[in-house]
């Protein structure tokens, strides 16, 4: 529900909060996957894809720590 997620969720995967949620219980009950892992904060975000190798989350660039790699801003 944040406003980071809305613009994530619009801008990259072309969907809203009701269409996202909608398309992971989908595909969650024909057991064709599980959806993201959803952190509580950003820094929790942070703290995990620097813990995971290969792990990329999304951030408003005010949390951005220095020294992140960025894929895209």
């Amino acid at each position: 529900g944040s406003p980071v997620r809305a613009r994530f969720l619009q801008t990259y995967l072309q969907q809203d909060e009701d269409k996202y949620v909608a398309y992971w219980t989908v595909r969650r009950y024909i057991g064709k996957g599980v959806p993201p892992r959803e952190m509580g904060s950003a820094d929790e975000m942070i703290r995990v894809v620097q813990s995971i190798p290969g792990a990329i989350g999304y951030v408003a660039v005010a949390n951005l720590p220095s020294g992140a790699n960025v894929l895209l801003r």
